[in-house]
């Protein structure tokens, strides 16, 4: 069995019956009928046009691909082996039409025939496969989700590295429930014959024989049969590699330089295009955020809104990092700046400091993503990760960077509250204060008032 392009005993497409071929087999079917003693050539004849071998290598297939689907696909990611998911569901949708087409003929003759044992028992298994194929299709398909970005897609990015590095790998045991995979068994005698062809030339050693082969050498066999299937094959490889039927292989150290600075030098520029990209999506509300501030500000000093960003980061990471987060804390301190300028609120004071402060953390947890994405690439770049090393100390000091930013803002957001928090204090003293004060006004008041209205009555009584 394939995973894809089955021949199905030479029935790979099927078609509905034309008016031609249903007048056809209806002629055929009324000469038999009017003889009573070809009713075995009749039902030979049925047998001929229906055949159950091919809806047995359609059932054949069906029992094959589903176990290695849930061994192989489910088990990973919705977006892992996208492409293969695709051919095997391609593969499934055809079957399905084949068997939509040869029910249908079936129906078609079964009104011709009235009664016939191979129609029924024809149908019924057309319509049970099709109903377990159909089912399956749903399955697969809700199981598929497309990469939309280059730098998720980890086995497009695997697959161009390797073919960068042309490393050595091992074949190892191949697994039961891959063996009958036609696609496995090529390549295993295209290892196989590889090797022998390489043995001849050296002097022979009693050593086990091991089925090494460079990955190009892999790619490019792969790459003859792919047939405009290139992804899927690519899923194929890695899928192989990630369940160990082939690995690295240690024995042959890389010790030529040149070839080896060179292919370091292919794998940055191959990577840094897709982490170009990366950040650009990650950063992508900040950077406009930073085109606008520009616009007002002048940042760069050679005019307003003349920062090109696109020009910046044609720099070295080293380079372009820095001055763009530079850049962009150099805006949003401006804009602060200009905030506060006409505020005298303290409430205020603290909503603008609290903005800023969250600008900043986001911005730093974006840095922090960029950062675990870059550590996600080391299997891609396996056994150069050495050359990400300056990105990753650029970011390093990017984070430290920020994160002594935020501390000035917490530390200038406690002072402010602290100052608020004086302001109201004095504000609630000096309230009391007036209450107190105007609270001994009247009852000065009061007093006077009394005095003036018992002063007469007293003077008569001290008369008395």
């Amino acid at each position: 069995m394939r995973l894809f392009g089955n021949t199905f005993e030479g029935y790979r497409e099927i078609k509905g019956y034309s008016k031609e071929e249903i007048l056809s087999v209806k002629n055929s079917i009324s000469s038999l009928k009017s003889d009573k003693t070809k009713s075995q050539e009749m039902e030979d004849f049925l047998k001929s046009e229906f055949k159950l071998e091919v809806l047995n290598s359609f059932t054949e297939y069906f029992n094959e691909i589903k176990p290695f689907c849930e061994n192989y696909l489910f088990s990973q990611t919705k977006k892992d082996y996208y492409s293969l998911k695709v051919v095997i569901i391609d593969e499934l949708k055809l079957i399905s039409s084949n068997l939509a087409n040869l029910s249908s003929n079936g129906r078609n003759v079964k009104r011709i025939v009235k009664n016939g044992g191979h129609i029924e028992n024809y149908l019924t298994i057309c319509k049970e496969s099709s109903n377990n194929i159909d089912d399956f299709i749903l399955l697969l398909e809700d199981f598929s989700v497309k990469i939309e970005h280059d730098y998720e897609n980890d086995i497009s990015l695997w697959i161009e590295a390797n073919k960068i590095k042309n490393l050595s790998f091992k074949l190892n045991l191949i697994p039961d429930d891959l063996k009958n995979l036609k696609e496995i068994q090529e390549l295993t005698i295209y290892i196989q014959s590889l090797v022998k062809a390489k043995a001849k030339k050296k002097i022979k050693s009693r050593k086990e024989t091991l089925l090494t082969f460079h990955f190009d050498e892999l790619y490019q066999f792969f790459l003859s049969k792919s047939d405009g299937k290139k992804d899927s094959y690519g899923d194929l490889i890695y899928l192989l590699y990630q369940n160990k039927i082939f690995e690295e292989f240690e024995g042959e150290e890389f010790v030529n330089v040149l070839e080896r600075k060179e292919s370091v030098q292919r794998l940055r520029d191959k990577m840094r295009p897709i982490v170009i990209t990366l950040m650009k999506d990650i950063l992508k509300e900040n950077l406009h955020e930073l085109e606008d501030l520009d616009k007002q500000y002048d940042l760069t000093g050679h005019g307003q809104g003349k920062l090109d960003l696109n020009r910046v980061m044609e720099q070295k990471f080293s380079e372009f990092l820095p001055k763009v987060v530079d850049l962009y804390f150099k805006g949003i301190d401006k804009k602060f700046q200009g905030a506060i300028d006409d505020v005298s609120d303290s409430e205020e004071f603290v909503k603008i400091v609290n903005s800023n402060y969250e600008k900043v953390d986001d911005f730093a947890l974006k840095i922090d993503e960029i950062d675990t994405w870059i550590l996600t690439f080391d299997k891609i770049l396996k056994p150069y990760e050495s050359i990400r090393a300056t990105l990753k100390k650029t970011l390093a000091n990017i984070i430290s960077e920020i994160i002594r930013r935020k501390e000035e803002f917490i530390n200038y957001l406690n002072s402010i509250k602290d100052e608020g928090l004086r302001v109201e204090v004095r504000s609630f003293v000096d309230e009391k204060i007036a209450e107190v004060n105007k609270l001994i006004n009247s009852y000065e008041d009061k007093t006077s008032v009394i005095i003036r209205e018992e002063l007469p009555q007293l003077r008569e009584i001290k008369n008395l």
